[in-house]
């Protein structure tokens, strides 16, 4: 059986699951919305979501998509520190989770989860990779270089409301003159792009996909921001 990690609204782990139905596969999902417990017997280990159990010895594989597993629920007490420590006690049962999934065959892992943005953009100037001039800044010091500078976020995205104002952390063009004040940011030279190439690494191979997203406004700086009524082409693509 095949254990998927994901949360509910992601598109394409019901794409993958298809095929899986398609070839016959036997998997079971649990999205980080689920509530699940985890129980140990006579050295085995069994993970429990609603009228499902799960024994952890006849998982043959992994696909951690995104999310977490959450185990170990409690209710809040109005006391801070007994709630801080009940907390560590779910931290310490899904790190067991995680290490007994670890002798799998795994496809990603939730200890690899979160790179670091910051240090990727490092390392790839450092093996020779082109990047954008980039800047870790609070003043706008960066936009007196350059005619287009853009601003991303350097942890997963936010989408919400705060005060009944919608927020989002998608890319976007930085507008000196409506800008009074900000946070520390992560700010970019902005390149005009031919094409939009995601290449996704995958068992010793790089698959690349071509995104035409230049042509569309609400595209234009950042794909993400599908347009549902006339979506973006996607292609394969193998530079030449």
């Amino acid at each position: 059986m095949i254990l998927i990690i994901s949360d509910e609204y992601d598109w394409s782990t019901n794409i993958v699951i298809d095929w899986l139905a398609y070839f016959q596969v036997e998997w079971f999902r649990i999205n980080d919305s689920d509530a699940c417990e985890l129980s140990v017997v006579d050295s085995k280990t069994f993970i429990k979501m609603g009228k499902t159990t799960i024994d952890v010895d006849k998982i043959q594989a992994v696909w951690y998509r995104r999310g977490f597993i959450s185990v170990g629920q409690f209710k809040k007490l109005k006391v801070p520190q007994f709630n801080s420590y009940l907390s560590h006690n779910k931290n310490v049962l899904h790190e067991y989770l995680q290490y007994k999934l670890s002798d799998k065959r795994q496809i990603n892992s939730y200890g690899k989860a979160n790179v670091n943005k910051l240090i990727v953009n490092d390392i790839a100037k450092e093996i020779g990779l082109k990047i954008p001039e980039s800047y870790i800044d609070n003043k706008l010091l960066s936009q007196k270089k350059y005619k287009k500078t853009i601003t991303k976020p350097v942890t997963p995205g936010f989408l919400g409301s705060i005060n009944n104002l919608n927020i989002d952390s998608y890319t976007k063009i930085l507008q000196k003159d409506r800008i009074k004040s900000f946070n520390t940011s992560f700010i970019q030279e902005y390149i005009e792009k031919k094409i939009e190439i995601r290449t996704f690494y995958l068992l010793g191979k790089c698959w690349s996909m071509a995104i035409l997203s230049q042509g569309d406004s609400k595209t234009q700086v950042d794909f993400r921001r599908y347009n549902n009524d006339v979506p973006n082409r996607n292609s394969t693509f193998q530079a030449s």
